[in-house]
């Protein structure tokens, strides 16, 4: 038995649960509007009651075990801080193993506890059916830690000249969608839709530009907001705002005569169900809609990567200077703070787009690892490969960023040379692919995993992800990976002016971890008799180390698409670098070719 805090927490909690009759007690990561990266207090739960730091992971609770469910990017990390306590990892995803519903069906978990709030329509059905029993809305989060605080932001209006459409084209293109549905009304809970649907953003979650409301539209364009009416940056036409907790008497007072109100069930908690009478359960019509990005904010986004890719490329300089070549030891978050110190400077950066996570060593092969404030490991060129991973991104007025580049700050084997070149390979044939209009990241994402596969390797995440517009870094509906996930929406039709990640990797656990990760923009390509055809654009740009690419493994297309994408960089980033003559003469040293 454990003996630290936070199992005296944990049995606290079994304890009430054997008294109460509970069988099994569900906590939650996420917040009322489903968000990915919800905001810290409602990770406060969890995080009293297991050692566990990792962003996402369900932690079960009965009164006899404890059972943290986390999927394949955070298994390094939760073995290593679950080590010694009560609480034990269960690797989801992994093959035979069930989900957190199917062990709860298998043990007949029932009386189960959960808070409804915080629980989406969807995960909620998992839970339930012929063969359950009772599931029960309460919380015990008060038992195990404080009350939870509530910030509030400012909202703030986006410049008109940084958006293609206005509110009312944005509304009635959604209010098209609701009647193809046969809805005459919606209720949005998702953050992202809202502030993309109002052209506001707001800093209620600290790296997502979002503010806490519900908003409700009706086919006819009337729209009713629920949020702090003093937080409002001005009037829209046919839009009344209300206090946020004011939703549920507007619903209930709805649903005396309810109509067909469109839901999704993805992206709604469990709660709202009671107060909506007549569900047309289909994706919020501007989940399409906002990740299609128009002429301007495409030429908005490219324009804010130059300045974000520049800022990555400053890093690699820093620290050629000093620690690759001044044999220097930094920590992992002084480094962080570099890089986010590179961006900062530029006044279109009004954000981070997620923690800045810089992962030494064996802490590059936990794909969500962040560097302790205090602590963590100590970087410098010494020893056989000093691997650095970087994986940072922006908030910008004009887009939303996200890129990583893994460098070698010193002497490297053979077998990193090797993965390191395996993943570039893998950036480069995704990133070269011509497709047919109707493909999903799902027909393609083979092009990126194949490389892997063909050596009996594996990377346990997707391979890249829709990135918003001033928005969330994570968006749907689009994205690669080679199959479909309950949990993720990002497997639909791929379509041109949006933009996902490309971020293939390798990670070994204990040696290093390798991520590139690239944006790229779809854009339409041919028409022919055949067909419409796509294909992708780069739109991050920083140079590739490659004095650690072994050229055998490329083929000479290969090569030829890695030389002109270090052109390509070049290219954008030297106007950046005209005053600034050691960044220039790096540049330069940095954008050579390949040749076999």
């Amino acid at each position: 038995m454990g003996n630290n805090a936070f199992d005296e927490r944990l049995h606290r909690l079994q304890a009430q649960l054997a008294k109460d009759g509970i069988k099994a007690y569900v906590v939650q990561v996420t917040d009322p509007h489903q968000t990915e990266e919800a905001a810290p207090r409602y990770l406060e739960e969890r995080l009293a009651l297991s050692s566990y730091k990792g962003s996402d992971g369900l932690l079960l609770v009965t009164p006899e075990k404890s059972l943290l469910w986390a999927d394949g990017r955070y298994w390094v990390e939760a073995e290593e801080e679950l080590a010694g306590t009560d609480t034990e990892l269960v690797r989801m995803g992994d093959q035979g193993v069930p989900t957190m519903s199917e062990y709860i069906k298998q043990h007949h978990l029932y009386p189960l506890a959960m808070d409804f709030s915080t629980m989406g329509v969807v995960d909620f059905q998992s839970f339930v059916g012929r063969n359950s029993g009772e599931v029960v809305d309460r919380s015990y989060r008060s038992l195990v830690c404080g009350k939870m605080e509530t910030p509030i932001s400012q909202i703030w209006k986006v410049d008109q000249k940084l958006l293609d459409d206005n509110y009312y084209q944005r509304l009635m293109k959604l209010c098209e969608k609701l009647k193809e549905a046969g809805a005459e009304a919606t209720l949005i809970s998702s953050l992202d839709d809202i502030a993309y649907l109002l052209g506001w953003r707001g800093n209620d979650l600290e790296f997502s530009p979002l503010f806490m409301s519900y908003l409700y539209i009706t086919d006819e364009g009337k729209a009713d907001l629920f949020v702090r009416a003093d937080r409002v940056p001005e009037e829209l036409p046919g839009l009344t705002v209300h206090d946020y907790d004011q939703v549920w008497d507007f619903l209930r007072k709805e649903n005396e005569h309810p109509v067909p109100t469109l839901i999704d069930s993805r992206r709604t908690n469990e709660r709202i169900m009671e107060f909506v009478k007549r569900p047309i359960f289909r994706t919020n019509p501007s989940q399409l809609q906002k990740s299609i990005k128009g002429s301007v904010e495409i030429e908005q986004t490219k324009r804010i990567h130059v300045l974000d890719g520049f800022a990555v490329f400053r890093l690699w300089h820093w620290l050629d200077v000093h620690i690759i070549k001044g044999g220097e030891s930094h920590t992992e978050a002084e480094i962080a703070a570099v890089v986010d110190g590179f961006r900062y400077e530029q006044p279109d950066c009004y954000a981070l787009s997620f923690p800045t996570i810089a992962a030494f060593r064996g802490h590059a092969a936990m794909m969500h690892y962040l560097p302790p404030k205090e602590g963590g490991s100590v970087v410098s060129n010494q020893g056989l490969n000093p691997i650095l991973l970087v994986d940072s991104g922006g908030q910008y007025y004009g887009g939303t960023t996200d890129i990583t580049r893994t460098f070698c700050l010193g002497t490297a084997n053979d077998e990193y040379r090797h993965d390191y070149t395996l993943t570039l390979k893998s950036v480069i044939d995704l990133s070269s692919t011509i497709f047919m209009q109707g493909c999903s990241g799902v027909a393609l994402d083979i092009k990126a995993r194949e490389n892997m596969w063909r050596e009996g390797m594996d990377y346990k995440c997707g391979t890249g992800h829709g990135v918003g517009y001033m928005l969330n870094v994570h968006e749907s509906p689009n994205g690669f990976r080679y199959r479909l996930v309950p949990e993720r929406e990002d497997s639909a039709e791929l379509q041109p002016g949006q933009i996902q990640s490309d971020e293939p990797g390798v990670y070994k656990a204990g040696k290093y971890g390798i991520r590139i990760e690239n944006e790229l923009l779809t854009v339409r390509t041919n028409h022919t008799g055949d067909g419409i055809f796509n294909s992708f654009k780069n739109i991050t740009f920083c140079p590739m180390q490659l004095e650690m690419v072994d050229t055998t493994l490329l083929s000479q297309f290969e090569i030829e698409r890695i030389n002109e994408y270090q052109d390509l960089c070049r290219d954008q980033l030297m106007p950046l670098c005209e005053d600034k003559p050691e960044l220039k003469a790096f540049l330069i040293e940095k954008t050579g070719h390949l040749t076999k």
